[in-house]
């Protein structure tokens, strides 16, 4: 008879689990939705503008920019611009599901804003004394995009894309 295996019990972590490679099926209905309304043969630029509207608008996907969408463009070719742009909503969607996961991290009470004590707590948790109060009231102040001195979900989207989280 083989010796038993001893199994080790994982430490439990405080990150929540990793988002599905591919998005839900919502999501994935939305996506397709917005596809099949959208009229190839217009102006490039046209439809460029309207389905970077509409992914940032109906599927809330906040770092989704002009230039993410047009670089999807084949010029005489709908099915591969097609599949070029699902490929960036299902980017775009992992990306934004760690950013949400890392927001979510830091805001631990729930507040729905990220403020100067949240990062001063995870940071000594996690990088004990290398950053300083001023390191991070520096780092609120490049992410703020609004200037009230607090992080919403939109700003931490907007970096996660900045550092390519």
């Amino acid at each position: 008879m083989p010796p038993k295996q001893r199994t080790r019990k994982r430490a439990r972590t405080a990150i929540p689990a990793a988002p599905p490679a591919d998005v839900p099926p919502p999501v994935r209905q939305a996506m397709n939705a917005l596809f099949a309304d959208t009229d190839f043969s217009k102006d490039k630029e046209e439809n460029v503008t309207w389905i970077k509207t509409n992914l940032r608008n109906k599927l809330e996907l906040c770092a989704v920019t002009t230039s993410d969408v047009r670089s999807c463009w084949a010029e005489s070719d709908t099915e591969t611009t097609k599949g070029n742009l699902e490929a960036l909503t299902v980017a775009a969607w992992n990306q934004q599901s760690r950013a949400e996961r890392a927001f979510d991290l830091l805001d631990e009470a729930g507040k729905g804003m990220i403020v100067l004590e949240d990062l001063e707590r995870v940071a000594a948790e996690f990088l004990g004394d290398s950053v300083t109060r001023d390191d991070l009231e520096e780092m609120i102040r490049e992410v703020d995009s609004t200037g009230d001195g607090l992080l919403n979900r939109t700003s931490i989207c907007r970096l996660a894309r900045e550092i390519n989280l």
